[in-house]
C-alpha cells in the first residue's frame, strides 16, 4: 500500500502545484505517521485493524511521493534558472540524507521493537534505551 501511494503521489506532478507550506505539512505529518506506526508496533492497538493500517500505510506513500515530486516541480517553476542547478543538487543531497536518516531510525525503532515485544532479537542494532 506504501508503494501504491507513492507511484500515485509521484504521477501527480501534473495535476496539481501545492503551495510549499502545505508541502512542510506534508513532511510533517510523515512524522506522526512515524509515531503512530511506532506506538502500533508497541501497543499491538490496531492489530485487528488491518484495513485501517493499510490506509495509513497509504497515506505515508502519499506523503512521501508527494513532497519528492513537487519539491522538484517547485524547483523547477520557482528558481531562478541561475540557481536551478545548485538547488537541484541540494534538494537531491538533503533528499539521500533524509533516506539513510530514515534508515537508521527504522534499525533503531526494530531493535527496540523487537526487544519491547520479547522478541528474539535477530537484528544488529540493538535499542539504546535497553540494559545491558
Amino acid at each position: 500500500m506504501y508503494q501504491a501511494g507513492v507511484f500515485l503521489s509521484r504521477s501527480s506532478g501534473t495535476l496539481c502545484r501545492p503551495p510549499l507550506s502545505l508541502l512542510y505539512l506534508a513532511a510533517l505529518l510523515q512524522l506522526v505517521n512515524l509515531a503512530f506506526f511506532t506506538y502500533v508496533g508497541y501497543s499491538h492497538l490496531l492489530y485487528a485493524h488491518t484495513p485501517l493500517l493499510l490506509a495509513a500505510a497509504l497515506c505515508t506513500g502519499l506523503l512521501g511521493g508527494a513532497v519528492y515530486v513537487h519539491v522538484f516541480l517547485l524547483i523547477g517553476r520557482d528558481v531562478a534558472e541561475e540557481k536551478r542547478e545548485s538547488s537541484v543538487a541540494l534538494a537531491s543531497a538533503a533528499e539521500s540524507f533524509g533516506i539513510l536518516l530514515a534508515d537508521v531510525t527504522g534499525l533503531v525503532l526494530q531493535g527496540c521493537l523487537f526487544r519491547w515485544n520479547g522478541l528474539e532479537e535477530v537484528t544488529a542494532v540493538r535499542c539504546p534505551w535497553e540494559r545491558p
